[in-house]
């Protein structure tokens, strides 16, 4: 139901965090190590499950 989707998901891969930000429709990432927060991607409705896929080698975390 609705009061499900307000409620955050959030996903880990190697490198970095990623968290559903229902409220603003965003999936903030967050370092893996320092927790500090990287960026955001803007991809409206309001997100609720996340799936991360891939070993993310080169990813260039400070980047995002």
């Amino acid at each position: 139901g609705a009061a499900a989707e307000a409620i955050p998901s959030f996903a880990v891969s190697q490198k970095v965090v990623y968290v559903t930000d229902p409220a603003t429709g965003a999936v903030k990432m967050f370092n893996v190590s320092s927790l500090k927060e990287n960026g955001s991607v803007s991809i409206g409705g309001r997100p609720f499950k996340l799936l991360v896929v891939g070993d993310q080698q080169g990813l260039a975390v400070d980047n995002h």
